[in-house]
């Protein structure tokens, strides 16, 4: 029976020998080499000879040496248990030094060979005896403090004092891994693997299922995490190569290789436990404590550190040599915090729901390189890093994600526009910091501004993104964005950018979430057709405070205040005097508390008692208020309420007729409305309108109609038009007469950003009697409509009347299209193709069962073939 064939029927857990070719070296040199560190004898507690073999019982323990030898993985070995008889191995057991891979604690790795009796699976009445190989883990050092020896950047990106680890002895663990069965107990790195001798660093499995190790990480301001993570085993032996776990150029192989796992192999659950990801530096307090989700180890050595990437060109301090690290039984590796998903209460509170990224349950974060590298000395921010920045948003800084953003509430502070904007990274002075976000290399340069200078621009903070709606982001009065208008942050403010605060009480368990934002004003835009839409008075502020209340129960409260100082809106002109209205805001504050609908109060006129003005080509306006009533006109009507400022004019013209022509029903009017709790800010401007249209008479021909166009910020809202017109012709020539009316009109309809209609009619009626004995008339009906993105939808129909004598006939046909463009359009094929014969003998037959249906109302090439005839008239043309 071959290898393979016994391991078929005793289990994987077979082996032949019970010591590697490594094991029997290592056992050598170190009971034979007495200037060897850790030397020592074996322990014969019995040892026979026979013509059957040796009978032994032989204990070898070896010491760990401080420092501990370097360079010979035979020197490994802690211990070796052999019981044989009679040439027989009964109980060996090897145990070598390792240690738990990244996190650096000292540990052992035990395989133990036994003789098993087993039966015979073929025959039960007879039994053999195999020798079955076990493995598994001891801890040595339950606990390590931190930061290690050597750690280049000590806990900036490794948050934890200590951890201890609970799971002192791991499960059996699978079969070493073999080039036949990669499977079991994976290698991380580049190994040379045997199939005899583990690899030298490998990630422990049972079952076929990584090893979860119990522990309790305790973070520097003494919250506990209680995790379950898997981890690997770093040892030393790997197939006789010599190698040195204090070698930091040797163990950088191992470190690149374990970043690159999986994050399933390296995460553990954070089940909502607090950790403090940085010192407070002069925050609020618990500012940088955020509650976790998930979080993901990573690996570094003393001279390559995965959180700051060599590109970045940051300084790494001095590296310890191998021979202190030695020293200081501390091997080349370090535990570092590659990526933790945490929940912002602060953010959830302010935006009413879970302020969320790609991961859709709280937000990824990972260190910032510059906080890595300089830290948060004495509770205070370094020069280097003055915004405060610790941590950057995975996905504000990772090609193809997007920034996530922050969304408040339309109803809870849409007075003074909602400032949104795109989360990059978290401040320990401002919380949440935003900036433009439109590309991986726009992200970290906001970032590294904010953390150089403590500040940022408001045209950076409030940055929109490309493919991103305008609505989505920072808007003032419905079109305004506040990255505009605002020039800089107020410098008494933290971090000089939007404040974001929260407390926690203890004892009632409610948050308390306070978001400050003070910002000098600024002219808008400044360049462009239009220039100055927004004026501020000199030295002009916006302020605005929002508190969100969060009880235990998650209900949320808002209390919102805030004002604007005195600005004018120049509005819908094409550049400096050619603006059409002109608004004057003396002041404008809004408050909202305890959720109940917002209060606006504003003050309309300028410090010298100026109103809502007109200008340009509406400037005669101005002049004529006092005579509007008595031309017919309603004068220049403002009102003001907590939601809206509404301003109108409308001007009727008496009749003007002129011969054939007759024009009446003149009326222009011009109207302004201003939102003050979301909504686009729009300008009308009409003449006549749909529920008095004009009328305009030109000899037998008489019709009307009305205009109106609507203006926003980003330029024309909407456009409705309708023009019509009916006439009519008689004849009587004695022995006939008879008469024929034609009416048509059309109405056209554009709503932003690319929503049109378009429709129009023909109507035609005609009669004639012919010496009071024959009579005949007719009326001709279609509508025509047009909605985009492109379709197309007729209705046609024509009635007949025929009246001789005592006979009478009234026939009449409808016929009722729709054309669809696009994707929805029948292929040539489907248009065209028949089958030679369809259901009931109609050969004009159906589309083959091959193709799809066509679309609903589509024309098919059968539906323009009146009957079987024609059909068949058709066909015979061709077989001619």
């Amino acid at each position: 029976m071959s290898y393979f064939d016994e391991q078929a029927f005793h289990g994987p857990q077979f082996q032949f020998t019970s010591l590697t070719q490594l094991n029997r070296r290592a056992i050598v040199l170190l009971s034979a080499d007495a200037n060897l560190p850790g030397y020592a004898p074996v322990t014969v507690n019995e040892f026979q000879l026979s013509a059957l073999g040796v009978t032994a019982d032989l204990l070898g323990q070896w010491e760990y040496p401080n420092p501990p030898p370097v360079g010979d993985p035979a020197l490994s070995l802690v211990s070796w248990r052999h019981i044989a008889a009679t040439g027989r191995d009964i109980y060996v057991r090897v145990t070598n030094r390792g240690y738990l891979f990244p996190l650096g604690h000292e540990a052992v790795i035990v395989t133990v060979v036994e003789r098993v009796v087993v039966t015979d699976p073929e025959d039960h009445s007879y039994s053999e005896a195999y020798l079955q190989v076990q493995t598994y883990i001891r801890v040595l050092q339950q606990e390590k403090s931190y930061p290690a020896p050597g750690q280049p950047f000590g806990t900036n990106d490794w948050p934890f004092a200590t951890v201890e680890i609970l799971t002192t002895v791991s499960p059996l663990l699978d079969e070493p891994n073999s080039a036949s069965d990669p499977s079991y107990n994976p290698p991380v790195g580049p190994v040379t693997n045997d199939g005899t001798a583990y690899p030298q660093v490998f990630l422990p499995t049972s079952a076929g299922s990584p090893v979860q190790w119990d522990l309790v990480a305790t973070d520097l301001a003494g919250n506990q995490l209680h995790l379950q993570v898997p981890l690997c085993f770093f040892g030393s032996e790997n197939g006789g190569t010599s190698i040195s776990e204090f070698d930091a150029t040797h163990v950088t192989s191992y470190i690149n290789a374990y970043n690159e796992l999986a994050g399933g192999l390296r995460s553990a659950s954070g089940h909502a436990f607090p950790l403090q990801m940085s010192p407070e530096a002069g925050g609020p307090p618990g500012g940088t404590t955020h509650p976790v989700v998930n979080l993901a180890l990573g690996a570094a050595t003393t001279t390559l550190d995965p959180n700051v990437p060599i590109s970045t060109g940051l300084p790494y301090p001095p590296a310890m040599g191998q021979d202190s690290l030695g020293a200081n039984h501390q091997p080349a590796f370090f535990p570092v915090l590659a990526e933790v998903q945490v929940r912002l209460p602060a953010a959830d509170a302010l935006s009413r729901g879970t302020f969320s990224d790609s991961s859709n349950d709280g937000v990824v974060l990972q260190y910032y390189p510059g906080y890595v590298v300089d830290g948060f000395p004495a509770n205070s921010v370094p020069a280097s890093n003055r915004g405060g920045i610790y941590a950057q948003f995975k996905d504000a800084v990772t090609v193809g994600s997007t920034a996530p953003l922050l969304q408040f509430p339309a109803d809870a502070v849409g007075g003074l526009g909602c400032p949104n904007g795109h989360m990059l990274g978290m401040s320990a002075i401002a919380g949440p910091v935003s900036g433009d976000a439109t590309s991986v290399a726009n992200a970290t340069t906001s970032l590294a501004n904010y953390a150089s200078s403590g500040a940022l621009a408001p045209a950076d903070y409030f940055k929109q993104l490309a493919g991103q709606a305008q609505t989505a982001l920072s808007q003032f009065l419905g079109g305004l964005p506040l990255g505009g208008i605002l020039k800089s942050f107020g410098v008494d403010l933290p971090g000089a950018a939007p404040n974001i605060t929260s407390n926690l009480d203890q004892s009632t368990g409610v948050l308390t979430v306070t978001y400050t934002l003070t910002a000098e004003l600024t002219a808008f835009p400044t360049s462009g057709p239009a220039t100055n839409i927004f004026v501020p008075d000199p030295g002009g502020n916006l302020n605005l405070q929002a508190t969100a209340t969060v009880a235990p129960d998650g209900t949320t409260t808002y209390n919102v205040s805030g004002s604007i100082d005195p600005f004018t809106l120049n509005l819908f002109g094409d550049s400096g005097a050619q603006y059409v209205v002109q608004v004057p805001f003396n002041n404008m504050s809004f408050v909202s508390q305890n959720g109940q609908k917002p209060q606006v109060q504003v003050a309309i006129g300028g410090n010298g008692g100026n109103s809502v003005t007109f200008e340009g080509c509406l400037e005669f306006v101005n002049a004529l208020q006092s005579f509007l009533s008595d031309l017919g006109g309603s004068g220049l009507s403002i009102s003001v309420t907590g939601s809206e400022l509404d301003a109108s004019f409308s001007l009727s013209l008496p009749t003007v007729a002129v011969g054939v022509f007759s024009l009446s029903g003149i009326a222009l009017s011009a109207g302004l409305t201003i939102p003050f709790l979301g909504g686009p800010t729009v300008a009308q401007f009409g003449f006549a309108s749909a529920d008095n249209p004009f009328t305009l008479t030109v000899c037998m021909f008489g019709g009307g109609g009305f205009f109106a166009l609507g203006l926003g910020f980003g330029g024309i809202q909407q456009i409705q038009a309708q023009f019509q017109f009916e006439g009519s012709f008689e004849l009587d020539i004695v022995v006939a007469s008879g008469g024929i009316t034609l009416a048509a009109g059309i109405y056209y309809s554009y709503t932003a950003p690319n929503d049109t209609e378009i429709s129009g009619f023909v109507r035609l009626t005609g009669e004639l009697s012919v010496l009071g004995l024959i009579s005949i008339s007719a009326e001709l009906d279609l509508t025509l409509t047009y909605q985009s993105p492109g379709s197309v939808e007729g209705t046609a129909s024509l009635t007949v009347t025929i009246h001789l004598v005592f006979f009478s006939i009234s026939p009449s046909i409808t016929v009722h299209k729709q054309f669809s463009g696009g994707g929805g359009d029948p292929s040539g094929g489907q248009l065209i193709e028949m089958t030679a014969d369809g259901p009931a003998g109609d050969r004009r037959a159906a589309l083959p069962s091959h193709h799809a249906p066509p679309p609903v109302n589509a024309i098919l090439f059968k539906d323009i073939v009146p009957d079987q005839t024609t059909w068949d008239a058709y066909v015979g043309a061709f077989a001619a």
